[in-house]
């Protein structure tokens, strides 16, 4: 089924067969582990590119130069109307659509959007000659539906000026156990084949909602939780539904029993029992009796909180504000709450020194080396320093779990060496010594149409991880070399099958022996 607008896409873009030829690898391909990810950000300078990602298969990058032809700059524009409709399932001429138009390309640096001005015109740019997902996102989900087309091949840009069709309603009621109508309850739809969603819509007074959906796919309708009109606690509730034609579909949706509201409240302090200022606080629920439910909020500047939720398993965290970082967070697992309490004047901990020496590959003690403590919960603060002229280093960090990374000042000393730290039961002082490893010599040159492309900064990733494994700068000649620690990388049983890195990796990575 190609409905209207999708139809003058296929014009714009080229034939539906050549889409069909110029296929990568999509997400249903699978990631292989050990896959890297190389992100290529051209200098500020060069604003004939973008920046772009390129992957490479595990196993066939060493002992040889990759080439990463960057692809330039193509414009995305046009103006997108829509069906006006009369009464509840009729159209009557078209109006300016008011929404985002976004081209993306799932993991990867590429892609652009823009909102539609008020005539419905748009413009972007992003790097072409690439198939990107396009999604067109009514402001209004209510007025217009959520339009998708994926593996869209973009090569010379596109001019893109639609009519968005009126859609197929999808009408119901959000109400809780009781019988209660929740208004102003915040939904939203999403495509349950692909990652698309609508735009937030809300119930009216009596909790009944309107929105409108293309047909002929499967999607699901969510609550997105919170509080309602009345500041009462409601979870994330979910129904799938498939509308085949104009009709629709009636889906109505029920969050639960709501009857009973739960109020905790405690102050917060620092180490030093001085009231914690603006605590970040985050209640996750882990056992409701329907759904689930995150509640965040930011405490008083005197360190009060007060969360309202519903009976049920609970874990809460509580961090301090950026100003109050080196304090070790708060938090409560498995909480059963059943009834109004207060849990009192808690006080979060005070830093743990984090101390070591980090050694070359060769073992010896390495100076100049940036060490970086990253919290892995819900602060995600960076504690940074570097190594003295002895290879030692010394951080204050929180009492949680750390990733520890140390990054040499030239490759020539070894890959970027990472391990996780927990230190949730440390005491006053802790050792981590970093030992930087080998490696594997990563050479590359970036270049558009066979021109180089110098000073890029080029970031080298464990995509499947998303860890950071090397970070350089291209040369005057597009050419760069970064060692990367690959103890990981499941290597690839035929290496011959990754020659280019094209069909292999979904991108443009090709290589020469």
């Amino acid at each position: 089924m190609i409905p209207f607008f999708f139809a003058s896409l296929l014009v714009a873009c080229g034939a539906e067969n050549d889409l069909e030829a110029d296929r990568r690898a999509t997400a249903e391909d699978g990631i292989a582990p050990g896959t890297l990810r190389v992100d290529t950000r051209p200098s500020a300078d060069d604003l004939a590119l973008l920046p772009q990602s390129f992957l490479l298969s595990p196993g066939w990058y060493e002992g040889v130069d990759v080439f990463h032809e960057l692809h330039g700059t193509v414009v995305v524009s046009g103006t997108l109307t829509a069906e006006i409709m009369q009464g509840f399932a009729v159209a009557s001429g078209v109006r300016p659509l008011d929404g985002l138009v976004r081209a993306r390309r799932d993991g990867l640096l590429q892609g652009g959007a823009a909102q539609t001005g008020a005539d419905g015109a748009f413009s972007f740019s992003l790097p072409g000659s690439q198939p990107y997902a396009l999604e067109l996102i009514p402001a209004d989900p209510t007025m217009s539906p959520l339009a998708y087309f994926g593996e869209l091949l973009i090569d010379q840009g596109l001019q893109l000026n639609s009519v968005i069709a009126m859609g197929a309603p999808v009408y119901g009621r959000v109400t809780d156990a009781e019988g209660n109508r929740l208004a102003k309850a915040r939904l939203h739809i999403r495509r349950a084949d692909v990652d698309a969603r609508s735009s937030t819509f809300t119930t009216d007074d009596q909790g009944w909602y309107l929105a409108r959906v293309e047909p002929g796919y499967s999607y699901v309708i969510e609550t997105e939780g919170g509080t309602d009109a009345d500041a009462r606690p409601y979870p994330v509730v979910a129904a799938e539904f498939t509308v085949e034609n104009g009709e629709g579909a009636e889906v109505n949706l029920d969050v639960g029993v709501r009857s009973v509201v739960v109020t905790l409240d405690a102050d917060f302090t620092d180490a030093d029992g001085a009231e914690l200022r603006t605590p970040q606080v985050r209640a996750t629920s882990s056992a409701l009796e329907t759904g689930s439910l995150v509640v965040e909020k930011t405490g008083d500047s005197d360190g009060h909180v007060v969360l309202n939720m519903l009976p049920g398993t609970w874990t809460i965290e509580v961090w301090p504000a950026i100003g109050q970082a080196g304090l070790t967070p708060w938090v409560l697992r498995d909480y059963v709450v059943e009834a109004d309490e207060y849990l009192g004047r808690l006080a979060l901990s005070s830093p743990t020194t984090l101390a070591g020496t980090i050694f070359d590959a060769n073992g010896s003690p390495l100076a100049g080396t940036t060490v970086t403590a990253t919290e892995l919960g819900a602060g995600g603060y960076n504690y940074s320093t570097t190594s003295d002229s002895k290879g030692a280093y010394e951080l204050a960090v929180p009492r949680t779990t750390l990733r520890l990374q140390a990054v040499p000042s030239s490759p020539d000393a070894g890959a970027y060496a990472h391990t996780a730290v927990d230190l949730t039961d440390a005491g006053a002082h802790e050792t981590a010594d970093l030992d930087l490893l080998p490696g594997t010599v990563l050479s590359g040159v970036a270049s558009l149409d066979g021109d180089p492309v110098p000073f890029a900064l080029i970031d080298v990733y464990d995509h499947v991880q998303g860890l950071l494994l090397g970070t350089t700068v291209t040369d005057g000649d597009g050419a760069y070399t970064v060692r990367v620690d690959v103890r990981d990388v499941e290597a690839a049983t035929d290496a011959d099958d990754a020659d280019t890195g094209e069909e292999d990796t979904g991108d443009g990575g090709d290589t020469a022996e």
